[in-house]
């Protein structure tokens, strides 16, 4: 779990699992989903589209 602007994320990684890239809303948090590689990648936040793929777009420069 990380915190942005003082609002909890959450980031699960998926080992040997593929998913499609997608969006989920669920009781006002909003889950992006997506692969790199053989894993899969769940960020999740309160927080406005735009900014959660803002968010996505930093994770996914990290990831190796």
């Amino acid at each position: 779990m990380y915190m942005h602007r003082g609002q909890p994320v959450s980031l699960f990684m998926l080992p040997r699992e593929t998913r499609q890239e997608q969006v989920v809303s669920v009781f006002g948090h909003q889950a992006r989903m997506w692969t790199e590689g053989d894993r899969t990648f769940v960020l999740i936040a309160r927080e406005s589209a735009p900014e959660l793929d803002q968010m996505v777009a930093l994770v996914r420069t990290t990831i190796r």
